[in-house]
């Protein structure tokens, strides 16, 4: 009996996340056991073991998953939502929310906000847009809105970070 629970749970436990085999279940050493002790002894150490590479496998998939929606966020910084990509990398919106706290020490707003602000750092230096413009681009409607928290993430007004940026750049080429 415990031997077919044994192979039950783990083939359950590898078939549900297409794991390799999570340990070395001799099934020989467990019909060898004679003591009712050994054998709870030697069950409860293969549960563990198979508790302890699922966990390490769920921790490896959900970093995964971080990765590739930050990747996402990336790409379509402007129109990016905790629904929108929770859809792209097949999780619900709570889940995904979760996991970046856990995962980042950041919210998802928090890191969508660093990437906005990463992404009008960039075109502010790269073009020759208007602040308004950017800010459109980025995904944010309100230019002052914009402004204000670009100088809370930044220290600087987005027109300031550009004379700083654009100021260097012609101190640098003279």
């Amino acid at each position: 009996m415990t031997i077919r629970l044994l192979v039950s749970v783990e083939q359950s436990v590898r078939g549900e996340n297409d794991l390799p085999a999570l340990f070395n279940l001799s099934l020989v050493e467990i019909t060898n056991i004679s003591l009712l002790s050994e054998l709870e002894e030697r069950v409860c150490g293969i549960l563990l073991e198979m508790h302890k590479a699922h966990r390490e496998y769920r921790q490896q998939e959900d970093q995964n998953i971080v990765e590739l929606a930050i990747s996402h966020m990336k790409k379509n910084v402007a129109d990016a939502t905790l629904q929108s990509i929770a859809a792209e990398v097949f999780v619900t919106p709570n889940y995904l929310s979760m996991l970046f706290k856990i995962r980042t020490g950041k919210t998802f707003i928090e890191t969508l906000t660093d990437l906005r602000i990463d992404e009008a750092k960039r075109q502010i230096t790269e073009t020759n847009l208007k602040n308004m413009d950017i800010s459109r681009h980025i995904g944010y409607q309100d230019p002052r809105y914009f402004s204000k928290l670009f100088k809370q993430k930044v220290g600087l007004t987005p027109s300031e970070y550009r004379e700083r940026k654009t100021g260097l750049l012609h101190r640098r080429l003279g």
